[in-house]
Order: C-alpha cells, then sequence, then structure tokens
C-alpha cells in the first residue's frame, strides 16, 4: 500500500512540474437542454502561440469537445469550449497540462544528453524552444542563471523562446531544464541550428 501511494506521488509531480496551467476561474459556463457545456475560462500559467495551436487542435480532437479556442489572441489565457455536459471545465485544464506534458518529453529518449545536440570545432551545441518566459526580465534571470554555471562558453536567448547554449563538454537535458524549471520553463522542442 505504502509503494502504491509513494508511486502516485511521484507520477503527480512529475505531471505537476510540467503542468503549465497552474489555476484557472470560470468567466461563464451555461449547459443547454441539448446536453451541451458552453464555458468561458480565465487560466493562470503560461502558453505561447505554438502551444495554443497546438492545444486547440488536441482538445478539438477529442469527441466530446464540439469546440476550443483561444478567442482572445492578445491574452492567450482566455478560453472557450462546448462540449458534452459531462465534462467539466477541470477536465478541460487536465486535458490542456496533458497537452504541455507530453508535448515536452516527446523529442527526449532514454539518456541526460539532448538528443539533437551538434559538436564543432572542440564545441557542444545546443538549441531548443521553450515556453514560459513571460518578459524580459525573465529571460535576463535565466540568462544569469545559465551563465553562472560556469558550464556555458556562449548563450543566446531570442524572442523569449528560443535558445541556443555552447560547452566545451556534452551538455545534459535534465541539467538544462532543473535550471529553467525555477521560473515554470519547460522546454519543448529541440531543433538543430
Amino acid at each position: 500500500m505504502k509503494r502504491i501511494f509513494l508511486l502516485t506521488i511521484i507520477v503527480l509531480s512529475v505531471i505537476g512540474v510540467h503542468a503549465q496551467i497552474k489555476s484557472f476561474e470560470i468567466a461563464a459556463s451555461k449547459v443547454y437542454e441539448n446536453n451541451t457545456r458552453t464555458s468561458y475560462l480565465v487560466l493562470s500559467g503560461n502558453i505561447d502561440e505554438e502551444y495554443a495551436q497546438i492545444i486547440v487542435k488536441e482538445l478539438e480532437s477529442n469527441e466530446e469537445i464540439q469546440k476550443f479556442s483561444f478567442y482572445d489572441s492578445s491574452d492567450l489565457m482566455k478560453c472557450m469550449f462546448t462540449s458534452d455536459k459531462s465534462v467539466t471545465e477541470a477536465m478541460i485544464v487536465d486535458m490542456i497540462n496533458d497537452v504541455f506534458y507530453h508535448n515536452s518529453v516527446e523529442n527526449r529518449t532514454s539518456g541526460n544528453e539532448f538528443v539533437k545536440s551538434y559538436y564543432e570545432n572542440g564545441q557542444y551545441m545546443v538549441s531548443f524552444k521553450f515556453t514560459g518566459i513571460v518578459d524580459d526580465d525573465m529571460q535576463k534571470e535565466i540568462y544569469a542563471s545559465l551563465k553562472d554555471t560556469g558550464i556555458f562558453t556562449n548563450i543566446i536567448i531570442q524572442d523569449n523562446s528560443y535558445c541556443e547554449l555552447y560547452s566545451a563538454s556534452p551538455i545534459e537535458f535534465d541539467f538544462v531544464s532543473g535550471i529553467i524549471q525555477e521560473w515554470e520553463v519547460v522546454i519543448s522542442e529541440e531543433s538543430i541550428k
């Protein structure tokens, strides 16, 4: 019994680390006679344009959800959905966080190094997209934390969503992920420059 409880705690912790929606408020909700529900939510967390598109696609592929959208393109924290009345607002938020979790780890394989890394002239280089940086101050804090490790010979962060790291030694995914996790930032896609 203790093992099951411990396993449950570990699984929930891992999912919680990758969750990008921390809470939500119901702005409006109505259940109709045809057994559908339409709800407007205000989310608390971080969603960028790329993830917004993935979330819409994933949620609308669910047969119980007729419509899902971020109805204010200038504020991706506002969304609405129409679904079977059995689908609750909390279930929608769980589905959104599932999309974050699965898309942040889908490019990972076993091992600790980045899947896509490049080596040239004695330097290892990795580049990746991430979600969660909300402003330039946060970007500067992350840059400073990466620099303070003394491991990286060059760090480039652009547009609050793209990063390149250079090092004389292989760059570990878990190490970088652990640093940026302090700001609830998640590596969403590795790439090669």
